[in-house]
């Protein structure tokens, strides 16, 4: 999605710092089945120059994946995502060596996004009629890792040097619809020049997480999750820096099961899920495809 590149490069050619790239969790993701979209962009402005891709996701077995990489001579982007149902794995990274004269902006940026949607899933048990009101209490698990380096390599005058990434996440499940965006469990982080300290929003720590859901027997609702994530990498105004810069959730989404409320005769099943009660195990081989050619710069991780 090229809007993405178009917003970025207005922002930062209007002299904006806190720039407004990221992706925001929507609650139109009720599509059934499952999703994963890649964008990567490593260029220079003024005039432009450089690399782009956009993948919008094949099936590889049960999984829906997409991978994009954009580079260019000394530095490259590199988005994946992957979803099947009841896990999503997404990874951001921009590496490399980024320069820029006084009239060009170097630009590193990778975008993932996954979701999995299941509007078929129903609860049922012997004995219990049709519209029966129920409850019982999901858990999952969210993990991130975030961790934006850079080394300067020639002076930045009166340069700017801004790294930032965020993440939103949507969840449905029954009639609980969260949206959670720079709140409890996401947000955005920004470390403005090489060793400016890393700005973050206030957040729990990842980690298993529980929710009550209602439900009514016999009737089919909605199991949801949809990640976004956006990494940014600019130098402007004239200087050089190697930025190692990554923003993993891998996996970003896990879901762990039903743990209360139902008793081993209740069955939560789906055309595509046998057992909504059981935790979702990812397929083999599902393995970080970001994190090579690392720079041996410093190591900051949160």
């Amino acid at each position: 999605m090229a809007s993405h590149r178009a917003m970025c490069v207005a922002a930062i050619l209007g002299g904006v710092i806190g720039i407004d790239c990221l992706p925001s969790a929507e609650a139109s993701i009720l599509m059934p089945g499952l999703k994963a979209t890649a964008e990567a962009y490593d260029y220079t402005t003024g005039p432009a120059s450089g690399e782009a891709d956009i993948d919008p996701g094949m099936m590889v077995g049960p999984l829906m994946r997409a991978e994009a990489i954009a580079s260019r001579s000394q530095s490259v982007s590199r988005a994946f995502a992957e979803a099947a149902y009841g896990y999503l794995r997404v990874e951001t990274s921009t590496i490399g060596v980024y320069s820029s004269i006084t009239s060009a902006t170097s630009i590193g940026q990778a975008v993932a996004s996954a979701s999995f949607v299941d509007d078929q899933v129903v609860v049922q048990r012997d004995g219990i009629a049709t519209g029966t009101p129920g409850s019982f209490r999901a858990r999952f698990d969210v993990q991130r890792l975030i961790d934006f380096s850079a080394a300067l390599s020639d002076g930045l005058a009166a340069g700017m040097l801004v790294l930032e990434g965020g993440y939103s996440l949507g969840i449905v499940i029954g009639q609980s619809v969260t949206e959670i965006d720079g709140s409890a469990l996401g947000g955005t982080w920004r470390r403005i020049g090489v060793d400016g300290p890393l700005q973050e929003p206030d957040v729990l720590p990842p980690g298993i997480v529980e929710l009550d859901v209602d439900f009514e027997y016999g009737v089919p609702f909605t199991i949801a999750v949809q990640v976004q994530v956006n990494l940014f990498t600019f130098i402007s105004n004239g200087g050089t820096a190697e930025v190692d810069s990554r923003l993993l959730l891998g996996p970003s989404f896990r879901w762990l099961g039903i743990v209360d409320g139902l008793d081993d005769e209740t069955t939560v099943s789906s055309p595509e899920v046998d057992n909504w009660k059981d935790p979702a195990i990812p397929a083999p081989g599902t393995v970080a495809l970001l994190g090579l050619g690392a720079l041996g710069l410093a190591r900051r991780r949160r």
